[in-house]
Order: structure tokens, then sequence, then C-alpha cells
């Protein structure tokens, strides 16, 4: 049993709030690693390519001078547009998942939760990146999934 911080931000404009849980899931010990390793948005990788941009710009002006004055402003920000590009989808694609592992990140995450309008917690969905553990967690946990209060739903 590995404590799994799960974590679900609702944003509202520029905004947001979170909402943050630590349930006990069983894992096994490949998977163990992965129990705190929050999977990454679309505005974190393009965060981290964003910083790669930068820091290529600012080295290629610095190390070779000359080359920015060689290449106008529009080609040298495209050149290093593309190479920032081709590095940030190297960065993440060499981060898969290694079998028995079906998620290099969180392989439970909590996808919603409904609340009611005082505050309570309602229902809590859960996604697994691992098909037959969905089942088996479902059916050891078949009374909250039949009042409702738990939805379990795996990656397809």
């Amino acid at each position: 049993m590995v404590a799994t911080p799960l974590k679900r931000t609702r944003y509202m404009v520029l905004a947001g709030t979170e909402m943050r849980f630590t349930l006990a899931f069983p894992y096994c010990a490949s998977c163990a690693k992965t129990a705190t390793r929050f999977p990454k948005g679309l505005g974190m990788k393009l965060l981290v390519g964003f910083a790669i941009f930068w820091a290529l710009l600012l080295a290629v002006v610095l190390a070779f001078p000359s080359f920015g004055t060689k290449l106008s402003g529009p080609a040298l920000f495209a050149a290093v547009a593309i190479l920032a590009g081709v590095l940030t989808l190297a960065i993440f694609s060499l981060r898969r998942a290694r079998p028995p592992q079906t998620s290099y990140s969180q392989p439970v995450t909590l996808k919603a939760v409904k609340q009611t309008f005082s505050g309570k917690i309602a229902r809590l969905t859960l996604k697994f990146s691992n098909p037959d553990y969905a089942v088996r967690f479902s059916s050891l946990n078949q009374p909250f999934i039949d009042v409702g209060t738990l939805e379990v739903v795996h990656a397809k």
C-alpha cells in the first residue's frame, strides 16, 4: 500500500482552486515509484518548451554573436523555436512507461470531484491507466459505486 496524493484543479480564467487528497492504493514494486509523480499537463509542457526556447536563444546569442548578425531576427527565432520544439518533444517522449507499468506518471488520478452547493464531496471519479486494476478496484468498492459516491474509469 502506497499513500498516493491526488489533486484536481479547477481553473477560472487566470486563477483556480485545487483539491488534494491522499489515498492508499496497492502497487507492484515497479509501479510504486510512480505513485507521487503527477502527470504533466499541456500547460506544463508548453512552459518547459518556452524555457528551452529562451535558454537556447540566449546561448546562441552569447556563444555565437556573429551568428545572430548573419541570420535575420525572424529566421533566428524560427530556427531556435524549431530546435526547442524538437528538444521538448524528445524530453517528454523519453518519459514512457516501462513494463509492467501502464503509465509514466501516477497510475491512479483524480479525474473529477462533484460537490454539493455547501461544498460537501458527493462523488469522486478516479481514472486508472491499467484496465485490470480498475476492474479489481471497482469490484472491491462496489457498494460506493452503487450509491454513486465513487466512479471508476480507465484509460482506453
